[in-house]
């Protein structure tokens, strides 16, 4: 008696490391976290540029001189098509792909969920060429208290805190961080290569757990920045009719989360 042997094609099985079910992915999600995460925190505190440089397929491209303001490009699309969420809602609106990559914190991150290709029919035109979601820390069992302190020879200083805390029916996180920088000209051309700038962020968030199935969270994300790039001799207050080239940019910033 003769068996029927039938060989199969190659089956390749992918899986997400994100807290989701796989009905709620519509798509394939890369996602940073862990050491990663840790790692590019402590190379560059002040902003979340650095996560996302080595990532493939994702260029930053900085898309000022004297700013150093910053734009996602994905697939080589520009900055403008790429969407930034936090915590699933979207960020800074329309201005998600400059300005407000470099005033992302990465100390209260706790992974970075990356969606390339088009994405515009589940979270609008702005994310044709992709998104980029960040994931905050939520509370756990373990009361979690983190510092991180940060100096360098351009003259930028770094103080930033993390507490997050569990209670029985309630929980609690907050974030708060003072970056500050002074211009820095590297090349001695007399125009800044890195911005002058001093940021205050607080970002609080209050946890209810209604039952195992259901948590309310009420958050405020806030940020107050003061930059300025351009000619040295500006930011010095020694500007004249020769110094005269200056960018400054100034954001106050203050939204509210409810999931």
């Amino acid at each position: 008696m003769e068996s029927d042997v039938r060989s199969l094609d190659e089956l390749v099985i992918s899986a997400t490391r994100s807290s989701r079910t796989i009905s709620d992915i519509p798509t394939r999600v890369e996602t940073i976290d862990g050491e990663e995460l840790d790692e590019k925190m402590t190379m560059q505190p002040a902003n979340a540029k650095m996560i996302l440089t080595e990532s493939t397929g994702i260029q930053t491209q900085q898309t000022s001189a004297t700013s150093a303001n910053a734009s996602i490009r994905i697939q080589g699309l520009d900055g403008k098509y790429t969407q930034l969420l936090k915590d699933g809602f979207p960020l800074y609106s329309g201005f998600s792909g400059g300005l407000s990559l470099v005033q992302i914190p990465p100390l209260d991150l706790k992974r970075v969920e990356v969606i390339k290709g088009a994405s515009s029919t589940l979270y609008g035109g702005g994310a044709i060429a992709g998104l980029i979601n960040f994931i905050t820390k939520e509370p756990t069992d373990k009361r979690e208290l983190s510092f991180l302190l940060n100096g360098n020879v351009t003259g930028a200083a770094d103080i930033s805190g993390f507490y997050s805390e569990k209670f029985k029916k309630t929980g609690l996180t907050v974030y708060a961080s003072q970056n500050i920088q002074s211009a820095y000209d590297t090349d001695k051309d007399g125009l800044s290569d890195i911005p002058k700038f001093s940021r205050f962020t607080l970002n609080p968030k209050l946890f209810f757990y209604i039952d195992p199935n259901a948590t309310l969270s009420l958050g405020i994300n806030s940020t107050f920045e003061n930059r300025l790039g351009g000619d040295m001799e500006v930011i010095k207050n020694k500007g004249d009719g020769f110094h005269s080239y200056y960018e400054k940019n100034l954001s106050s910033r203050v939204f509210t989360i409810e999931i």
